[in-house]
């Protein structure tokens, strides 16, 4: 059901709160842009206003579901369904790239386990300093 104030014959839903992830705004913005759709079209499918669309790709509101819908009829994204799920800015990674991807993981983590424990090592031996417990 669609409720709100009637703009050139259409009517807005009715606005989601601030989105506490802005990056599914910018997620759904590249869709629609990389698949060279326009906010017009996409305000069309969703039966409400322009001003609306420009408003949730702004970051003004969280993206509703409705705007998922369409564009995902429109565009068969794989991003949107990150948002429809909740799974917002993490990555989805295929099965094939799945070792490497861990890999990549592997290292950064070794890095930053890394820089702690030269950090550690930089601190005062007072006997007050957290110990840091890597072997989990």
């Amino acid at each position: 059901m669609l409720i709100g104030k009637p703009s050139a014959g259409l009517i807005d839903p009715a606005p989601c709160p601030m989105p506490a992830n802005v990056t599914d705004n910018a997620i759904v913005r590249e869709v629609l842009v990389e698949a060279g759709l326009s906010q017009v079209s996409l305000a069309s499918a969703m039966g409400c206003s322009e001003s609306y669309v420009t408003r949730v790709l702004d970051g003004q509101f969280a993206v509703p579901a409705q705007m998922l819908r369409s564009l995902w009829r429109m565009t068969r994204d794989e991003r949107l369904i990150t948002i429809a799920l909740g799974v917002g800015a993490r990555e989805l990674v295929p099965a094939s790239q799945l070792d490497r991807h861990l890999d990549n993981v592997r290292d950064k983590l070794a890095s930053v386990q890394n820089a702690l424990r030269a950090a550690q090592s930089a601190l005062p031996s007072t006997g007050t300093a957290p110990r840091l417990d890597m072997s989990a």
